[in-house]
């Protein structure tokens, strides 16, 4: 097998992925925070706060405990919305399902590497 046909055939895996009901929950959950004033600035609140953080941690600079709570509250605030939780369980479910395809192509291009049994894979190596 050539190149170019690996390529082709990791674009269709690509295709396949992108059509999955995983990857439309993720969409459709991603349109419902889009359209809730509440649910989206939650999240983008959170998420600004978190890049100011991890800039300010890339700088070398401390990142103080109130700053650290900060971060905590934005995020259990965000994750008592509903239409945010569903969001999160959608990118969970999404991750999963990238995580199994990850691991099956490593698998099957470095062999049988299960230390831990099939529970740590999914039950998806033999």
């Amino acid at each position: 097998m050539n190149r170019d046909e690996i390529i082709r055939m990791a674009l269709e895996l690509g295709n396949s992925i992108a059509a999955s009901p995983e990857r439309a929950e993720v969409g459709n959950a991603q349109e419902q925070v889009m359209q809730n004033l509440e649910a989206r600035q939650m999240v983008l609140e959170f998420q600004n706060t978190r890049n100011r953080l991890m800039e300010k941690n890339q700088q070398g600079l401390a990142i103080s405990e109130a700053e650290g709570q900060e971060l905590q509250n934005l995020e259990q605030n965000m994750l008592s919305n509903d239409i945010v939780k569903e969001l999160v369980a959608a990118e969970e479910q999404f991750n999963h399902l990238m995580q199994a395809v990850y691991f099956t192509i490593n698998q099957a291009v470095f062999g049988n590497m299960c230390s831990d049994g099939c529970d740590s894979c999914g039950g998806s190596c033999g």
